[in-house]
Parts: C-alpha cells; structure tokens; sequence
C-alpha cells in the first residue's frame, strides 16, 4: 500500500461519491416517500433532489480534478526544487561504489602480495641454505660458486642475512687447509660485509657483544684491506694478514699475538696497548730483496706491548712507540724515519743494520740493545747521546766515539 497523500485524497473523494450515489441523504429520506394525497409533488421533490444531487456530484468531481492537478503540480516542483541534492546522492552512491570497489580490490591485491612475499622468502631460504650447504663441499669449484653467491644477499633488501653472512665466512675463514682461491674469495666477502654489516653494527653492540663479533684469531685474511675501520676490541691473535693494508683502522688494545702481518701496510693505524707480542711483520729469513717490504706509517703503538716482535727489514715512518714494551724487539734492517721510541723499553732490542733519521730515544731503556751496523744521522745520535742508557747498549766502536763526542758537546753547550 502506497503512503503517496495524494492517492489517499483521490480515494478519499471516490468514496465520497459513492456514499453519495448510493446512500440516501437523511433529509431526503423522509420526504422521498410520496404522499398518497400528492403524487404529482412527490416527483417534483424527487427530481429536484436528483437535480441537487447530481450538482453536488460534479462538484465533487471538479474538486477531485482540481487536488489531482494541485498534486501533481506540487510533485512535480518537489522534485524540480531538489534535483541538486536528488543528483548529488546519486553522485554520492556511485562514489561509494567505486570507493567499496577499489577498497575491496587492494585487498584482494594485498592478500596477493603477501602470499607472492612469502612464497619469495621460502625460495631465498632455501637458496641461502643451499649456498651455505655448497660451502661445505669437498668440490673447489662448488665452494668457489657459493662464495660468490654469497655477496648477492649482501645487498640491499637482504638484511636479514647480513649476521649469518658474517659469520658463515668468518668460520670459512678460520679453515687452515682451505684452497688459495677460496680463500681470496672468501677476504673478498668478507671486506664487504664488514662494510654493509660489521660497522654499522658495532655502534650498537656492547663490549661484549663486541668481543664476540670481532673475535678473528686464527683467520687467514691475508690481503685483507681493513680501513676507516674501528676494531676495538679486536682479537687478531695468531690471525694471518699478510700483505693486509690497515689504514685509518682503530686496533686500540687489540689482542695481536703471534699475528703474522708480513708485507703489511700500516698507514695511520691506531695500536695503542695493543698487544703484538711475537707478532710477525716480515718473514725475514724467507724473502729475498725484490720482495716487498712491511711499511708501517703515521700510526701510533703508544704503550704497545710488542715484545718479541718481527720487524726486521721493515720500513717505519712517522710513528710512535711511546712507552711501549719493546724488548727482545726485531728492527735489523729496517728503516726508521721519524719516529718515536719516547720512555719506550727497549731492553736487548735489535737494530742490526737498521737506517735511523730522526729517531727520538728520549727516556727510552736502551739496555743491551743492540746497533752494530746500524747508520745514525745527527739527529738521532744526539737524542741518543742525551740518553744516559746507551752506555749500557751495544755499538759499533766509531759510533761509541761519535757518541762521546756527542756528550762531550752538549756538556759545553
């Protein structure tokens, strides 16, 4: 049933009408029943009130048309009034159509993504696992392909396995019967994720979580280049880094024994407290002259223990050694240039044959050390003449005299 109150009003009025046309009007029914007495006036009233009746009916009617018009009129201006807001809700659904569409889309779409995401991270997993697992084969080439798998998830978008690509190398690296060639690979890997991972990790880390990711003793890195680098505190014990280049690398009390570093450039190294004890900078009894020499510049071993330490037919420039511990240390055949030996103990040091130029052994321990063969400048024999120790050190007779002389001088002046 329609709640339209026109079509009510158009009902309204036909029922009207009916109850007119077939209902007698209570005035009329009394006096529609013709007198005996005057039949000829009963007709006249009863065409009459038919008369009445019959314009009261059209009446009616013409009101019925009248509210029909005045109704349809007033539909008609309703909706002329608000086609604006008729058309903007009509806007409006469509816009929420669309909207519950897209909406719906993205997710079909993220569900999608994510699936493709996780079907993506089991296939890197399982190929990760078979590079690690090819790592451990017997076959060279095997290992060698793996190795250089490896630095494909050092890349970008590859976090998550950085840690694990550290530290699988540095357990390869730790192998001492592994091939040359894998093991230049691996150093190759290794430089890398020090630089994608190990610097910016160990800004984060404790002391010791530090001492744990930085625990290299025993690995063969041998060319290793290691620079702008802070390794504190290293454990470089036993490790081999021949022909390794350190250069603005931070070794502050790293642990250094035994390490073999020959041939290894040193530039701008910090070793302060470190401990290099039996340390190896050059294979001296094994080279030949056309080999190259370690060179160790701008670097600082303050307070080193470098006791025992192979030096022989290196090359040092522009370093301190001050108060450092430097007995029974190995510089036969080495060059010293500017450098520092400042309240170092040099107690049976051996400079057999060494270039000295302005070498300071200020306060330094020069009890049995021995200089046969060694060649002086002015410089360094008067900062050894200043030194009230060499006398109880071993030279060459004409240096002995060059030093008294020395003495001699500096108590005129």
């Amino acid at each position: 049933m329609t709640n339209d109150p026109f079509h009510r009003s158009r009902l309204l009025a036909n029922l009207l009408i009916s109850l007119v046309l077939f209902q007698p009007l209570p005035g009329l029914t009394q006096t529609a029943t013709p007198s005996p007495s005057s039949p000829q006036l009963a007709a006249e009233r009863e065409q009459l009130e038919n008369q009445k009746l019959k314009q009261e009916i059209e009446k009616l009617e013409q009101e019925t048309v009248k509210i029909e018009k005045e109704a349809a009129n007033l539909d008609q201006n309703f909706w002329e009034e608000n086609s604006a807001l008729v058309t903007t809700i009509a806007s409006l659904a469509n816009a929420v159509t669309a909207i519950v569409a897209i909406i719906g889309a993205f997710v079909t779409i993220g569900r999608q993504l994510t699936e493709i995401r996780r079907e993506k991270n089991q296939q890197l997993d399982q190929r990760f696992t078979s590079i690690v697992e090819r790592l451990g084969s017997e076959q060279s080439e095997l290992k060698a392909s793996a190795t250089v798998s490896l630095l494909t998830f050092l890349e970008p978008g590859y976090e998550k396995y950085w840690e694990q690509v550290y530290l699988i190398v540095l357990a390869n690296l730790k192998l001492d019967n592994q091939d040359a060639t894998i093991n230049r690979l691996l150093v190759q890997v290794f430089e890398q994720v020090i630089d994608v991972y190990l610097k910016p990790e160990l800004t984060r880390l404790t002391e010791t979580e530090r001492k744990f990711q930085l625990d290299l003793s025993g690995c063969y890195i041998n060319g290793i280049t290691l620079a702008n680098l802070s390794l504190i505190p290293a454990n470089l014990s036993e490790a081999h880094l021949e022909r390794a280049v350190l250069r603005q690398t931070q070794l502050i009390g790293a642990r250094l024994q035994k390490a073999n570093l020959t041939y290894s450039y040193l530039d701008n190294v910090n070793l302060d407290q470190a401990n290099l004890k039996e340390a190896v900078f050059s294979d001296y009894h094994n080279r030949s002259k056309s080999d190259p020499k370690t060179l160790i510049i701008n670097s600082s071993l303050n307070q080193a223990n470098l006791i025992s330490v192979q030096l022989k037919r290196s090359t040092v420039e522009n370093t301190t050694f001050q108060g450092a511990r430097l007995q029974e240390i190995h510089l036969d055949g080495a060059i010293l240039r500017g450098v520092s030996f400042v309240r170092g103990n040099l107690n049976t040091a051996f400079f057999k044959g060494a270039i000295l130029e302005r070498v300071d052994f200020a306060e330094a321990d020069l009890q049995r050390a021995k200089f046969q063969g060694a060649v002086f400048d002015d410089l360094t024999l008067e900062s050894i003449a200043r030194n009230p120790s060499w006398t109880k050190a071993e030279f060459d007779d004409n240096i002995t005299q060059r030093l008294k002389d020395k003495m001699q001088f500096l108590g005129q002046s």
